[in-house]
C-alpha cells in the first residue's frame, strides 16, 4: 500500500469517526482524489441530503499536510457541507444568519471541534 493510499484510507476511517458529531451518522460519505486541483486542500461535492450522500475530494495539496493540518482540512470539509445543506433548505436566512462570514465561522467552528478533540487526547 503506497502513502496516499494509506493517507485515503486514513481520512476515510476519521471521517466514518467523526461524521456523527456533524449530524451525518446515517449518511454515505465517500473519499475520493482530484489529482488535477492544485488549488484547494479537499473539497465537498455532490452533496445530496435527500439521499444522504456525498462525496470529499482529495487533492494533491491535502498530501502534503502534516497530520494535524489533514484532520483539520477534514473536519472543514464536513463543516462546510453542513452548512452547505443548511442553506439548501433554508430558503430565507435570517439576517443574524447573514451576518456572519462563512468562511469565518467555518473556520472557528473547526479550530472549536479541533481543541475539543485535543482534549480528548489527554484524558
Amino acid at each position: 500500500m503506497d502513502k496516499i493510499e494509506k493517507i485515503v484510507n486514513w481520512a476515510d476511517k476519521t471521517i466514518e469517526n467523526m461524521k456523527g458529531l456533524f449530524g451525518f451518522a446515517d449518511w454515505k460519505i465517500a473519499v475520493k482524489i482530484d489529482p488535477n486541483d492544485d488549488e484547494n486542500f479537499a473539497y465537498s461535492t455532490n452533496v445530496n441530503y435527500l439521499d444522504k450522500e456525498m462525496v470529499i475530494v482529495l487533492t494533491n495539496l491535502f498530501f502534503n499536510l502534516d497530520k494535524e493540518q489533514q484532520l483539520n482540512t477534514l473536519i472543514h470539509e464536513l463543516i462546510h457541507s453542513r452548512i452547505h445543506i443548511a442553506q439548501l433548505k433554508t430558503e430565507k436566512m435570517t439576517e443574524d444568519i447573514k451576518y456572519y462570514n462563512e468562511e469565518e465561522a467555518v473556520n472557528d467552528i473547526t479550530n472549536g471541534v479541533m481543541y475539543f478533540l485535543e482534549r480528548s487526547k489527554r484524558k
